[in-house]
């Protein structure tokens, strides 16, 4: 072969090469503009899996480079991150149902979506966030707090952690510190009306009452015509012992809304008021059950009930249902069990004048 058709042989193969690299690098950019378009559209489970298994088909090019590499782990790590959360509302759904084992299931699902996500990009905040969501959907505060923290600590400027994690604190009976996170929420956003509540709830349990009503009435100035704002201010007036505002805020609610919720806070009200005028046990064992016929039995609704049997006399039936309750109770559980040992004793719960 002489010089000239090495030469021009050489140079056929630079333009196939070149070309199959255009080519690659053509179809890499494709895929991931194929990639990104999805992003902004997508919404459930099987949007999320198409991107996952569109990010693996290019994570699995030969030809891929390094920064494509690292846009599609992202990419990935974004899908599996908002998959794994996704399932929050199937886990309550199924803890709802009484079915804990699935949600058990499906919470461990998403826990390992989240891991993955946290391999493929250690800098997303929003996993330990997503994370702690998680957490706390199974009642498990103190490893919520931890994730919720440890999103904060990266951007401090970011509500939503510092929202929940005062959510998780309330929950936990630690009210001081949960009041400073819903105030921290609030020097951002002025007017959230569920921080605001937030606040007000750490007042009420606080014992500080005064300035507790004094926030559910901006929030009912908020939310006219809605009925948990009045039902969370009769609490306050409950707590500072103005029975009279207490009972009236409970029925005012109750004539906007008639939830289980509702009819078990008045039932607690009239099961263990001292006050003779609002002591009415019988009313409150009907409102009790009705509770519990409108949205099953819970550790609340099960105390009230029991509390309202209790003081009507009828401590057979009050001491198992008490007994349910602590069993099933994730707060306040150290209450129920004075009452449990007070109803063996066959002594009534009412709350202090």
């Amino acid at each position: 072969m002489n010089k000239a058709m090495f030469n021009g042989l050489m140079a056929c193969l630079f333009v196939l090469v070149s070309t199959a690299a255009i080519s690659a690098q053509t179809d890499e950019a494709k895929l991931i503009a194929e990639v990104y378009e999805k992003t902004k559209t997508a919404k459930t489970a099987a949007d999320y899996n198409a991107i996952i298994q569109s990010c693996d088909k290019g994570l699995s090019l030969q030809t891929l480079s390094q920064n494509n590499k690292i846009y599609l782990n992202s990419l990935k790590a974004w899908a599996l991150d908002l998959r794994g959360l996704q399932r929050v509302e199937v886990i309550e759904l199924l803890q709802a149902a009484k079915n804990p084992d699935q949600a058990k299931r499906a919470f461990d699902q998403s826990m390992e979506d989240l891991r993955l996500a946290a391999e493929l990009d250690p800098k997303r905040w929003q996993i330990s966030f997503h994370r702690g969501v998680l957490q706390a959907s199974m009642g498990e505060y103190e490893k919520a707090i931890d994730d919720f923290s440890s999103a904060i600590a990266v951007q401090p400027k970011e509500t939503s952690p510092r929202f929940n994690r005062a959510e998780c604190l309330y929950q936990s009976g630690e009210y001081e510190k949960a009041l400073v996170d819903y105030q921290k929420v609030l020097e951002v956003s002025p007017g959230d009306v569920q921080a605001i509540t937030g606040q007000a709830h750490c007042l009420t349990a606080l014992g500080r009452t005064e300035e507790s009503i004094k926030e559910y009435n901006v929030v009912i100035k908020f939310q006219q015509g809605k009925a948990w704002p009045l039902a969370n201010r009769g609490d306050a007036y409950a707590k500072s012992q103005q029975w009279s505002l207490a009972y009236k805020d409970y029925n005012a609610a109750l004539k906007i809304e008639q939830t289980a919720d509702i009819y078990r806070r008045l039932a607690w009200l009239l099961s263990t008021c001292p006050d003779e005028e609002y002591f009415r046990p019988q009313t409150a064992v009907e409102l009790a059950r009705k509770a519990i016929d409108l949205e099953g039995e819970d550790a609340p609704r099960l105390d009230a009930l029991a509390a309202s049997l209790a003081s009507s006399g009828y401590f057979e039936e009050a001491v198992p249902l008490q007994e349910k309750a602590v069993k099933l109770a994730s707060f306040n559980k150290s209450q129920m069990e004075t009452r449990l040992t007070m109803y063996r004793e066959k002594k009534a719960f009412l709350q202090e004048k």
